[in-house]
């Protein structure tokens, strides 16, 4: 109903002859010389190379909320700061390969202590190291657990003695060998 109130709006009628160009929905005071002029330098930058855009992306500013301030300390400084305090911890070979190590690590023990979290990329360095490559030496040696001891100390298990026959298992024999026999 406003576009017949507002003779300013033209309102836009599909042309069904149409061939699905977009400059074809282009309505004007002169549509045909709009359109000649469009397809014209249209046509030029194809020739040139240039692609025109796909669609007319409009730019919305992207508003970012700074966070709250607030006298208590969030989880996340908390984990932070106890992660800058294990960096620290760490041995030197271990900081110069922080970025890398630090993809790898795995919080296994928990955040709440630099100490965990020094001990986690410690398991993580032992990882990248073996990834690597470059180590002769086996990275998990001091991971590894030892082997299981008998419960005798260790001592060299003796060969396995020949049991003895039970005398409920033997083979069965005749009657006349039940007895002892006489003695002359």
């Amino acid at each position: 109903m406003e576009n017949e109130t507002n003779p300013e709006v033209i309102p836009a009628i599909p042309n069904e002859d149409a061939s699905g160009d977009p400059l074809d929905k282009l309505f004007s005071e002169s549509p045909e010389k709009v359109l000649e002029e469009a397809k014209k330098f249209r046509g030029i930058a194809h020739r040139l190379g240039e692609k025109p855009p796909k669609e007319i992306i409009k730019e919305v500013p992207v508003i970012v909320e700074k966070p709250k301030e607030s006298p208590y300390l969030t989880k996340e400084d908390f984990y932070r700061s106890n992660t800058k305090k294990a960096r620290v911890l760490l041995d030197q070979e271990v900081q110069d390969n922080f970025d890398e190590i630090a993809k790898l690590a795995v919080s296994r023990r928990g955040q709440e202590t630099p100490e965990d979290i020094a001990e986690d990329y410690k398991d993580a360095f032992v990882v990248w190291k073996f990834r690597k490559g470059d180590s002769k030496e086996n990275p998990a040696a001091d991971l590894a657990t030892t082997g299981v001891r008998s419960p005798s100390g260790g001592a060299p298990k003796e060969a396995p003695k020949k049991e003895e026959e039970d005398p409920r298992f033997r083979i069965p024999t005749p009657p006349t060998e039940w007895y002892p026999k006489p003695s002359k």
